[in-house]
């Protein structure tokens, strides 16, 4: 249905233009007649409920098919009103001066009441992020080259550019052979060949397969490889170009960079208990019936366990049902920020947030996997009134704590806090 509202969208832009002729005119409405009709025939709403996967390939037709055209309408819209209304248009020359739209989702990271999300799901569900932002990327370039066939008859082309390319035969080998051989005589399409070719050794991701350097450990680099392009191009005389065709490239890699959305990781703090209780008792710890405790036997002893970097579990064999999910899904996230980074991890969401404890529970998560260098925001998600009516109060004690203090001196925070729709 998605795929049949863009057909008919785009044929109803298409037909908006008056240039075409009586009979090109006919064509463009017998062809919305005929999705009408493939849409008259085509069943509107699930049966059944939707699945995970279903759900994330719905969230990643906007994410690849909507946002990105939004995002160049967004900066064009801004461009023209800023220079509309009089302001220094040098001031909107770059894409670092614009502002960074970022997206998120938590479609495969969500485990609140949802049995069916795994550490696989979500292993598959950072991936497909991943491919994604990759694939979005790839496609631009592709589209890049093939307005591009400038020669080298007509230009003298800049040092910086053909140093890239005598650079990139000797790294890519095989690949960079084909990139020269496709275009001869055309310097900038088979440059921007060679950065293609490196994006599919990133898409593809064994890395320990590839020679060194064959591949983007991180979207600045691509941004290293663009800024060539537009240097060369600028010191050519196509600064207009640059504007038209390399600026949205730049933007994409800015807002979706090779991640797409953050990915959010939500649990609820009844499953938190019941996970930490049976780490403490495969751990050997006596009074290990953490749910029974009080708030100020909790805080006490998980001030004491935070000084430490000791795991309570050795191995992670079996220790129980919440302890597994949560380990599994925990050495998912460590696992892919491990490899690819951090920006595809959103947030680690405390839904019921009751007490200051239910959110230092989660450093001891982290310091249980070995990730408490990583820089993951954890967020209380107030939803009932007694909470919210005290969420004041657990906010400053949660941003005034020795560990929290400790994991923000060194970064910029904002911190998120969600407000639930229960009461």
């Amino acid at each position: 249905m998605l795929d049949l509202h863009r057909e008919l969208y785009l044929l109803l832009v298409k037909k908006e233009n008056k240039i075409w002729s009586v009979s090109e005119q006919e064509t463009i409405d017998n062809d919305i007649k005929a999705i009408l009709e493939r849409w008259w025939h085509t069943r509107e709403i699930h049966f059944e409920k939707p699945s995970i996967e279903s759900e994330r390939n719905n969230l990643l037709h906007y994410f690849t098919k909507v946002f990105p055209l939004a995002l160049e309408i967004s900066d064009k819209r801004l461009k023209y009103t800023w220079q509309a209304m009089g302001f220094d248009p040098g001031r909107l020359s770059s894409p670092a001066q614009f502002p960074v739209l970022k997206f998120g989702s938590w479609v495969g990271g969500d485990r609140d009441g949802h049995p069916f999300v795994t550490g696989q799901v979500t292993k598959n569900t950072l991936l497909s992020h991943r491919k994604a932002a990759i694939s979005i990327l790839k496609d631009a370039l592709v589209n890049l080259a093939a307005r591009t066939p400038f020669s080298d008859t007509q230009h003298t082309v800049p040092d910086i550019l053909s140093n890239a390319i005598q650079r990139y035969i000797a790294i890519m080998d095989k690949a960079a052979a084909e990139a020269l051989k496709r275009n001869p005589g055309e310097p900038w399409r088979q440059f921007i060949n060679l950065v293609v070719a490196k994006l599919d050794n990133t898409l593809e991701g064994n890395f320990e397969k590839l020679s060194p350097n064959s591949w983007y450990a991180a979207p600045t680099d691509l941004q290293k490889d663009l800024d060539i392009i537009k240097q060369s191009m600028l010191e050519t005389g196509m600064s207009r170009i640059v504007e038209d065709l390399i600026f949205p490239i730049e933007r994409k890699l800015q807002c979706f960079g090779f991640h797409l959305a953050a990915l959010d990781i939500r649990q609820n703090s009844e499953f938190h208990e019941k996970a930490l209780e049976q780490l403490l008792k495969a751990a050997s710890i006596e009074d290990w019936e953490y749910s029974t405790w009080n708030e100020k036997k909790r805080i006490e002893f998980l001030n004491h366990e935070l000084q430490s970097n000791r795991p309570f579990a050795v191995s992670w064999g079996a220790i129980g049902p919440e302890a597994d999910q949560l380990i599994d899904c925990y050495r998912v996230v460590r696992d892919h920020a491990m490899v690819y980074g951090y920006e595809g991890i959103g947030s680690f969401i405390v839904s019921m947030t009751r007490n200051l404890s239910d959110l230092l529970v989660v450093y001891l998560f982290f310091r249980e996997m070995g990730m408490q260098h990583m820089p993951f925001q954890i967020v209380p998600l107030f939803e009932i009134i007694d909470d919210l009516q005290k969420s004041h109060e657990i906010l400053d004690s949660f941003l005034l704590h020795p560990f929290t203090q400790s994991k923000n001196k060194d970064r910029h925070t904002i911190q998120e806090v969600m407000l639930g729709y229960s009461d």
